[in-house]
């Protein structure tokens, strides 16, 4: 997971190595999605990932992104990771419980993502639930 920049320098690198690339959606507009999908298109990434902040001021804006960038990525067939991040707040005052990873990384994938980056629960019981 990385920026144009890294894998304009070392893509050459990497494909002879046969590691994959995802590329890190910087963009913070749902207008730019097709922007971003293109530009991973021509550098022939594997994945675009795009970081969500769930519970904070910025939630309903990533969340418009998330599925701009979703629904064009269809388009490219081009997978999308959502690397959904929960923050504390007075609703949510325990936001790296079993059960609120389990709520964001729902949403995550309710808005098209085709997998999901978040934390560990710390056990495997707990994050048994989280994947169920």
């Amino acid at each position: 997971m990385t920026t144009v920049g890294v894998i304009k320098t070392y893509a050459a690198s990497f494909a002879r190595k046969g590691l994959g690339w995802i590329l890190t959606v910087l963009d913070r507009s749902p207008q730019t999605a097709e922007k971003s999908v293109s530009l991973a298109s021509k550098l022939g990434v594997d994945a675009v990932k795009f970081f969500v902040t769930m519970g904070g001021e910025t939630e309903r804006n990533d969340l418009e992104i998330l599925w701009a960038l979703t629904t064009v990525a269809e388009e490219y067939g081009m997978p999308v990771l959502a690397e959904m991040y929960p923050i504390k707040t007075e609703k949510n005052p325990d936001p790296l419980s079993a059960e609120n990873i389990k709520k964001v990384s729902r949403i995550g994938a309710e808005y098209g993502a085709d997998f999901i980056k978040t934390f560990y629960t710390g056990s495997v019981e707990s994050f048994r639930t989280v994947v169920s």
